[in-house]
């Protein structure tokens, strides 16, 4: 591909779309959505063409009645919505909470979707989503994502 020209055309697509920034993440819970107050909250993305890196750093200081599977709002984009091109994400480090040692954490972007779904996995239950009760009042993630746009 030539620098400058997308598959299909389109500035938003090409390789001369750069782009670096600054965003907010936040938690919300899937039921209940809370306001946890927060001790560190940074985000930080680079976008070429359709594809975005994102580096999170959160950590709260109070849950705010977050209920339900955790999840890490104010993705700088919206996922690309073609079926079937969902994203993993990368968590390096969890502080602070309440899981089994040896669970491993990770999350997921949907298609179309504008947030990170969390998730752990242990030997006992495989894959589920990361719950608020397993999130405690002082929890601490380091995560990478890469997503299509």
């Amino acid at each position: 591909i030539e620098l400058g020209s997308g598959v299909d055309g389109t500035a938003a697509n090409t390789l001369s779309d750069y782009e670096t920034g600054t965003f907010t993440p936040t938690l919300n819970g899937a039921t209940t959505a809370g306001s946890p107050t927060y001790s560190l909250q940074k985000g930080i993305y680079t976008k070429i063409g359709n594809l975005v890196h994102c580096v999170i750093r959160v950590q709260i200081s109070n849950l705010g009645s977050l209920d339900g599977f955790v999840r890490v709002l104010g993705l700088p984009f919206t996922a690309n919505s073609t079926a079937d091109n969902q994203s993993s994400a990368s968590i390096g480090y969890g502080g602070g909470l309440n899981i089994t040692a040896g669970t491993s954490l990770g999350g997921f972007i949907q298609t179309g979707d504008n947030y990170l779904r969390l998730t752990h996995w242990d030997v006992g239950d495989g894959t589920s989503y990361l719950d608020d009760a397993e999130f405690s009042a002082t929890g601490s993630l380091m995560i990478n994502l890469t997503y299509q746009t």
